[in-house]
């Protein structure tokens, strides 16, 4: 007797992060916009990223992007205080479990691309955070694509 099992997945579905077009100055976080996966239940993420460096920056200087989550539904992790950019100040720095990906960029004011793939995900509400860590301000466009499984047949 024979098993057979297949693993299917759905297409991605869009999911508004709050993070387009977004200018962050030099050494600070961004939070975009609440996702709910409590409602959703996506399983996994992936991230198109593109950063355009206003002037040339060292190169492999950081980007990084990071995931806090609201596990009860409301209060999300405190994480470290962030820089207060006058913009941005509300937004924490994740801490270090939070971290999904961390980019160094290149030495151009071009628009860099970054794609980040299969992020697994937790059935709660959660925000993107971008850190530009660049000693120069950046533009950030962040698409995210949310997938779950399709089907799985066993038998």
């Amino acid at each position: 007797m024979s098993t057979t099992y297949t693993h299917e997945l759905a297409a991605g579905n869009s999911r508004s992060t709050g993070i387009a077009n977004q200018t962050l100055n030099t050494v600070c976080h961004f939070a975009g916009s609440e996702i709910d996966n409590s409602a959703n239940k996506d399983e996994f993420l992936d991230l198109d990223i593109v950063i355009t460096l206003a002037a040339t920056a060292v190169a492999g200087a950081p980007v990084t992007v990071s995931i806090l989550y609201a596990i009860d539904g409301t209060n999300y992790e405190d994480g470290i205080p962030g820089t207060n950019d006058g913009a941005h100040a509300a937004d924490p720095a994740p801490n270090a479990n939070a971290l999904i990906d961390s980019h160094g960029v290149l030495a151009s004011t071009a628009a860099q691309h970054w794609n980040i793939r299969e992020v697994p995900l937790l059935p709660y509400k959660f925000k993107i955070v971008v850190y530009n860590g660049t000693a120069v301000s950046c533009t950030n466009l962040l698409t995210v694509l949310a997938y779950g499984r399709k089907s799985e047949t066993i038998g």
